[in-house]
């Protein structure tokens, strides 16, 4: 019995699905070519968000075959036009896969691929769509003939959350077509980068932050850009009467209005901007961490979620984002506040951290999703739908 030949066609390597890939290739029933449309991450490169020059400090190429459709290239802003190469068709029909496996239908390579005769194959959809995104009358209407044209190609759909699920429900997507599965987080590795902190480092490094010994830490972890919301957490830390300090892990254009923003309203003894902080030093500063707090105002999905699991953190959640249902779960390892609300934030916070039971409960069931939420899962069902064709 053959290998299932599975080509996947994604923009960039993403830390997220590296490891995916490699689990995936573990597999004897799968042989897997991922086809890259630009270098992004591979060297030192410019994230305009993040404004940082940074390089991934985890292998994104290892374990799995792959193919730079155009090596050396770096895509600057990531639109439908950017994300394309018109050496895509002829490399993957020289690969002559089983399944093809696209991420996402807002890219021009991709539509390559259903307007060529590879439409003919067996196609896997995913993305971390939700139907928060509004958008005006006419091109929410070319949008969703779009979609539903570019669906009618693929055969298996990936639902990572329930919003993704009744997204893909609300353009068509037929129910025996979908597969409940996860996002693809790196469970096993950060649960074993916290293993390996040393004895005495959460103290330490509380220290070194001069944090006082009875605030609680709050975690922001990801871009200080407005629609991840940090400034909401901001301006909720002047309004909570609790003990804490705000720790903002991560770098953005909003880090200057941010500081002095501290300044101004007398906060520096509440918050801590980190700056940007690679994969493998992240678990120091999750550990350190009480409670998780994600106040984004748009987020299709949002990972860092699951990312925290591991570290069993009680969780404070806009109530719009996309992994509610999945990682978030609403009165088990979170509460939820209105999105977009400082005031609402704030009273959340002040009511979970003047709970301990509650918070003791949360904690613990953060840790118990922890693993439901690994990579291996999706790896699992890819795997699945790849022996209806060996």
């Amino acid at each position: 019995m053959s290998a299932c030949r599975l080509a996947v066609v994604i923009s960039h390597p993403i830390q997220h699905f590296a490891p995916l890939y490699q689990e995936i290739n573990r597999s004897e029933a799968v042989e897997i070519k991922v086809f890259f449309l630009a270098e992004n991450g591979v060297t030192e490169f410019r994230d305009q968000q993040f404004a940082e020059d940074f390089k991934w400090d985890i292998p994104l190429l290892d374990g799995y075959e792959h193919q730079f459709l155009e090596p050396g290239k770096i895509i600057e802003k990531f639109t439908f036009l950017t994300m394309d190469s018109n050496k895509l068709v002829p490399a993957l029909k020289a690969f002559r896969p089983d399944l093809i496996w696209l991420h996402g239908y807002a890219q021009l390579a991709n539509l390559r691929v259903v307007l060529s005769s590879l439409r003919h194959q067996p196609i896997i959809y995913s993305s971390d769509s939700n139907l928060a995104d509004a958008r005006a009358w006419w091109r929410a209407t070319l949008k969703r003939w779009y979609i539903r044209f570019f669906f009618s190609h693929c055969r298996y759909f990936l639902s990572i959350s329930p919003s993704n699920r009744a997204y893909l429900a609300h353009f068509g997507v037929v129910k025996d077509k979908i597969v409940d599965t996860r996002f693809p987080v790196d469970i096993q590795r950060l649960s074993q980068d916290r293993d390996k902190l040393p004895a005495g480092s959460k103290q330490q490094l509380r220290a070194q932050l001069n944090i006082p010994e009875d605030a609680r830490v709050l975690l922001f972890a990801g871009k200080l850009i407005e629609h991840k919301g940090p400034q909401l957490l901001l301006q909720a830390m002047s309004k909570l009467s609790q003990p804490a300090v705000a720790l903002f892990v991560g770098s953005g254009e909003l880090l200057p209005s941010l500081e002095a923003t501290a300044r101004q309203q007398q906060l520096t003894d509440r918050v801590r901007f980190i700056g940007f902080v690679n994969q493998r030093e992240l678990a120091a500063y999750y550990d350190l961490a009480d409670v998780f707090v994600f106040p984004s105002l748009k987020e299709p999905y949002g990972a860092v979620a699951a990312e925290v699991l591991p570290f069993a953190l009680p969780m404070v959640v806009a109530d719009s984002i996309g992994a509610i249902g999945a990682s978030i779960i609403k009165g088990k390892n979170a509460l939820l506040f209105a999105t977009g609300q400082a005031d609402r934030l704030a009273n959340t916070l002040d009511g979970l951290l003047s709970d301990d039971t509650k918070m003791r409960s949360f904690s613990a069931a953060s840790a118990k999703l922890a693993m439901d939420h690994d990579k291996s899962v999706m790896a699992r069902d890819i795997i699945k739908i790849c022996s209806k064709y060996t």
